[in-house]
């Protein structure tokens, strides 16, 4: 029987919420032989009274790696659509779902339900620490600070502490209430309640981050906690254990909600009914801030841990610095990824592929496009880098398969997860990879792919204003300063094997009359189709160069006579096919002379050029004598 696959969809590893999401989805899935695959993108939602906002291309970029999900080849869906940033994600991947009979999961969106729903319920999670702070503490007067106005989480922790305080026979205070907008803010909120005439006997707060804030702006202004007023949070963040008092707080089990997710997927292709809605318990964490007294925790390990953390944020520092390093001297694309092995190294990858759209190892792909629309994923990609496999560099693959190799049938069940590359408005492709850990670096990562990202992008554009450069615009073949480049180049190489040297001077017959009588589209046709013919005859060591207006110049290395010839032969072979099937009023043809010479006996490239080029007038003074 196939193995089962089962795609999340999430924004970032944060530690204290997502990382524990996908770790419960992860060791259920391990369980029973699942495949998984997470599609990640980076960028986090913006704050709800943020000033500013993404542009589309942060938009489109980041959201782009969703087209990468293959729903004929997944069997469930899970989405954290609370950490999206834009609604219109969750809309079309739950419409493509359901149009593939997919079934979907919605984990820990409130404001989004879906069919099937896990949610971890902030209105049952804060009743915990106000029914403490009553019942435990005989607090009768309990401040709130909230979130941001209007905000689902706020109102609901706000409509849990209304209602605990009724049940107390409590009557609610409207002054008591303020927002801290889950951040500093609540500096300012607990000074406001400290300010009443009738002041809180306690203060819950509706995150951990506004408790340690409120916690320390009660001590500047000289209270005692618990003894003269008491502080609860919500999260259950470690902080909660450093911090003096320790702080009671309430954890919402986000891991099993990832566990119970997975359950859901399970029972419905199994036919089983299912609950619209299956909320996941909390548990309130109780500690010293709110007055109890509890057995001393022993620190050590914790500040071990962030001792671990602090120098592995220099190590991360150091690897971003040799990366910028290489990335600026990089001279090819595959030099360019390669650093990408140390990060993989950095973060315990098991296997990672970075795949990159070949449209960038086209270097007139940021040229030839001048128009401002997002240009999307592609549907072939270039594995780029090799980690923990042994597929080469380079190596195409259709897009659908998204890494060169099946590993969705594999004989252990597998995790792989894809996160976004691109660069203004292109997406540039992702990184693959198969984790080990889960412990929440979700930030430094983003960070990396923002570092690749950039990176890559500024040596692709460079690479595509280099090109220009050394290119003509209409041809693509090489320009007079490419064949100064690359042809004396050519020229040392061939110096130093002591071979021969060959230039051919290629000349369009009757272009002007082409010209005259059909328009300038007509004779840039008549141009371009010339070049195809000199292009695609090529074999072998050599270049092709459009010189001037209906001028051309192929220098080859190491070629005999005959071949030179069979050249020739072939580009009028490929006009004559060209003109055949064209039905156009005119003929596209060309006249061909060349020399060769010992590469050893000659100092430039001008003066084999000059009897290349006299000899094809010979060729085309012929044709003009018989006609």
């Amino acid at each position: 029987m196939k193995r089962k696959t089962i795609a999340i969809c999430v924004t970032g590893y944060d530690p204290e919420y997502e990382s524990r999401v996908v770790k419960g989805v992860y060791e259920r899935c391990s369980e029973l032989g699942i495949n998984l695959l997470s599609f990640s993108p980076m960028t986090k939602k913006l704050e709800l009274n943020a000033t500013t906002k993404y542009s589309d291309n942060v938009i489109k970029g980041e959201t782009e790696i969703y087209k990468l999900i293959d729903f004929d080849r997944i069997d469930g869906l899970l989405l954290m659509g609370d950490s999206f940033i834009t609604r219109d994600s969750i809309d079309v991947l739950y419409g493509m779902a359901k149009e593939h009979g997919v079934p979907v999961v919605n984990i820990n969106d409130n404001e989004h339900l879906l069919d099937y729903n896990v949610l971890v319920s902030d209105k049952i999670a804060m009743r915990f620490p106000v029914s403490h702070l009553i019942e435990k503490h005989g607090k009768k007067r309990i401040g709130f600070i909230g979130g941001f106005p209007g905000n689902i989480q706020t109102e609901e922790r706000l409509e849990a502490y209304k209602s605990v305080l009724e049940e107390h026979g409590i009557p609610f205070d409207e002054e008591l209430v303020t927002y801290g907008e889950f951040w500093k803010k609540s500096l300012e909120c607990t000074e406001q309640l400290m300010s009443l005439e009738n002041k809180p006997d306690a203060i819950a707060c509706a995150s951990d981050c506004m408790a340690l804030f409120c916690m320390d702006k009660l001590k500047e202004m000289g209270y005692r906690i618990p003894e003269d007023i008491a502080v609860t949070g919500f999260d259950g963040i470690r902080d909660c254990d450093v911090c003096t008092p320790r702080l009671t707080s309430v954890r919402r089990d986000h891991k099993t909600a990832g566990t119970q997710a997975v359950n859901v997927i399970t029972r419905l292709w199994n036919g089983e009914e299912v609950p619209a809605v299956i909320y996941v318990d909390s548990e309130v964490v109780i500690k010293e801030s709110c007055g109890c007294h509890t057995e001393e925790k022993k620190l050590l390990n914790f500040f071990n841990e962030r001792y671990a953390e602090v120098n592995r944020f220099k190590e991360f520092n150091t690897y971003t610095t040799y990366s910028n390093a290489v990335f600026s001297g990089a001279s090819s694309s595959v030099e360019l990824f390669s650093v990408m092995s140390n990060g993989a190294d950095f973060f315990s990858f098991n296997r990672m592929f970075v795949c990159i759209s070949p449209q960038f190892e086209q270097s007139s792909f940021f040229t030839g496009h001048s128009g401002r629309e997002f240009i999307g994923m592609s549907d072939k990609m270039l594995s780029m880098v090799k980690y923990g496999h042994d597929i080469p560099e380079l190596t195409e693959f259709e897009t659908k398969k998204m890494v060169p190799m099946d590993i969705l049938d594999e004989e252990k069940p597998v995790f792989f997860a894809f996160s976004p590359l691109y660069f203004k408005n292109r997406f540039m492709g992702y990184v693959a990879f198969e984790p080990t850990r889960l412990d929440g670096e979700g930030e430094l990562f983003g960070i990396l792919l923002l570092n690749i990202a950039h990176n890559a992008g500024s040596f692709y554009m460079n690479k595509a204003l280099e090109s220009l450069y050394v290119r003509d615009h209409l041809t693509g073949l090489l320009n007079r300063h490419g064949m100064e480049q690359f042809g004396n180049e050519l020229l040392s190489q061939a110096k130093a094997k002591h071979t021969s040297f060959t230039v051919i001077c290629a000349d369009i017959d009757n272009l002007k009359p082409i010209n005259d009588n059909y328009g300038h589209e007509a004779g840039d046709n008549a141009i371009l189709q010339t070049a195809n013919a000199i292009r695609c005859s090529m074999t072998g060591n050599g270049m092709c160069v459009r010189t001037g207006g209906d001028e051309f110049c192929i220098l080859a290395a190491d070629c005999t006579e005959e071949e030179i010839q069979e050249y020739i032969g072939n580009i009028a072979l490929f006009l004559d096919e060209y003109n055949s099937g064209s039905g156009l009023p005119y003929k596209v043809d060309c006249s061909c002379g060349y020399t060769i010479v010992n590469a050893d006996d000659i100092d430039s490239i001008a003066e084999v050029m000059s009897n290349a080029d006299e000899r094809m007038y010979e060729i085309k003074n012929k044709k003009k004598s018989k006609k």
